[in-house]
């Protein structure tokens, strides 16, 4: 990370092994170091920078963290994932960008005079393979090297802590579920791995949607939900009918995909490699609005003017003549958006 971020009880810390935080005790500029030297770059040397999560002040150094530290870290990063994914420019090379392969979790044990161990590498059914405990050395994915130091909308982020503490302390539980799935499938829809095919991809960016508007599997329903979460009160006709048109297509290939029909049949309005394009761009969207109506954050002039420049891009998706700009300059080219 460019910087620190804290949001609830997690803090997301830049660690840099040649400039270690003076307030860190000797165990832990000890052990973080060792864990480094697991993770080699593209130029075959142990990577020397990274982000460190620490939960309610402590990074989780112990053999054995409760279970349920594990799992607010868990759910910090996925949030600190999803709030990174929000701010990337599109269709130019300009930045931010980033994508969800940048925040993977890798676990690591230390010991003095041990060194790090790893977790087991489990198979389908769940039976440890290889050499249990032996911290064996990661790459890191190819397609996350040429990206720079991410930072976060933290407003965005505290929001997102903020609806995870409301609803959990509430019991509210379902509704943070919900939340908890959509988010997940959004960000493993956003990887930019080679591995993973775009069908895949479509699949879970479609569930991440019908997942926050909580809508049945139809399309028409799915669609309709979709138009009205960004353009509410019917305002604003011809961009309403566009968004919802778009969703529609948008679902309906989501079903052939989820059926196993990898060569989907019926024409389409957009080009194909564009849906995800969209997708990418209307989930945070949404899940915004869910914030504003949960009182938890505060929308700016950049939220507002996106569902009016998502309308237009896509009106000019369809025309392949169009000279298409920035993803950032549709928005600041909205009514009351400074640049």
């Amino acid at each position: 990370m460019a910087a620190t971020y804290t949001a609830g009880p997690v803090s997301l810390l830049p660690f840099d092994r040649l400039d270690p935080p003076e307030d860190w005790d000797e165990i832990t500029k000890e052990s973080v170091p060792a864990a480094l030297d697991d993770f080699i770059g593209v130029d075959g040397n142990p990577i020397s920078t990274c982000t460190v999560v620490s939960v309610g002040g402590r990074i989780l150094l112990e053999d054995y963290p409760e279970a349920g530290r594990i799992e607010t870290l868990r759910d910090y990063v996925e949030l600190a994932c999803v709030v990174c994914l929000s701010g990337r420019e599109f269709l130019t090379t300009a930045e931010p960008y980033c994508n969800s392969d940048c925040f993977s979790v890798y676990q690591r044990q230390y010991r003095r005079g041990w060194g790090t161990s790893a977790p087991p590498i489990r198979r389908r059914d769940d039976i440890p393979m290889g050499l249990s405990g032996l911290a064996l050395k990661v790459h890191a994915p190819k397609h996350t090297v040429p990206i720079m130091k991410l930072s976060l909308e933290e407003a965005f982020f505290k929001a997102l802590s903020e609806l995870r503490r409301k609803l959990i302390g509430s019991g509210r539980l379902e509704l943070w579920a919900r939340l908890q799935e959509s988010i997940f499938c959004f960000n493993q829809a956003n990887t930019d791995s080679e591995a993973i095919p775009p069908h895949i991809e479509w699949v879970l960016m479609a569930s991440a949607i019908q997942r926050i508007l909580n809508t049945p599997s139809k399309a028409d329903v799915f669609a309709r939900q979709f138009r009205s979460e960004l353009f509410p009160n019917d305002s604003k006709r011809r961009k309403a009918e566009m968004v919802e048109t778009w969703a529609r297509e948008f679902y309906r290939y989501r079903g052939n995909y989820a059926h196993g029909q990898l060569r989907p049949y019926g024409k389409a309005q957009w080009p194909r490699e564009q849906h995800l394009l969209c997708g990418a761009i209307a989930f945070p969207l949404l899940l915004k609005i869910l914030l504003q109506r949960e009182g938890v954050y505060r929308p700016t002039t950049r939220d507002a003017a996106q569902a009016d420049a998502l309308a237009r891009l896509l009106e000019e998706l369809k025309d392949p003549t169009m000279q298409l700009r920035s993803w950032h300059k549709y928005i600041e080219d909205e009514p009351g958006v400074e640049s």
